[in-house]
């Protein structure tokens, strides 16, 4: 199930309650009511018509800065977005090679309710997973966040263990976590994930 579907089956289900509950309440206070008022049921002539579809929006871009370092250097990768929009949850993971870069830990959140702890509530290593690190997060009062573009989110930092002359790509993928944005109407959002170009002196 992804993060998404969970926010809609916990609304579904709140909502479901609350009119379990008024349903509830009306009926015993028609037991007691006598007089009850006469209520025009008619249906109205005129009605609104449904909205339309939202024209296809910008997507919400993930990346990373590209950066030179030297063999043996550790350094963070700034995470930055662009047509970051009222978003309230998204997922993806970060690939690299391993044999080029070591993974040394994630600083300096941004974002509200992301926690850069290792296997806490956002950021985590399934097990045997040495060239991946998953996202998953959600704020937490279901309240949209925008961002200019071009903000930085997070730091992910590593230890560049390559030769020298190396390039490579520190990756923010949909896969193999799958990759999703959602705004604060619980709908996926268009999404690009992009790389960042890590060359080695």
């Amino acid at each position: 199930m992804t993060l998404l579907n969970t926010f809609k089956l916990f609304i579904y289900s709140f909502f479901f309650l609350g009119l379990m509950a008024c349903g509830s309440k009306a009926s015993s206070s028609s037991k007691t009511d006598s007089k009850v008022a006469t209520v025009d049921t008619a249906t109205p002539k005129t009605t609104t018509p449904a909205s339309k579809p939202a024209t296809a929006s910008k997507k919400v871009t993930i990346s990373g800065k590209d950066m030179t370092v030297k063999p043996g250097e550790e350094f963070c990768v700034d995470v930055q977005v662009s047509n970051f929009i009222d978003v309230i949850s998204m997922q993806y993971s970060t690939n690299f090679d391993s044999k080029v870069l070591e993974f040394v830990g994630v600083k300096n959140s941004s974002l509200k309710d992301l926690s850069t702890k290792l296997n806490g509530s956002n950021f985590a290593r399934a097990k045997g997973e040495v060239n991946t690190l998953r996202l998953s997060w959600f704020v937490q009062d279901l309240k949209g966040i925008s961002l200019y573009d071009g903000s930085t989110i997070y730091q992910v930092c590593f230890k560049a263990i390559g030769k020298s002359g190396t390039v490579t790509e520190v990756d923010f993928a949909e896969k193999p976590m799958t990759g999703e944005i959602g705004n604060s109407k619980y709908q996926p959002m268009p999404a690009e994930f992009g790389a960042a170009k890590i060359t080695i002196e």
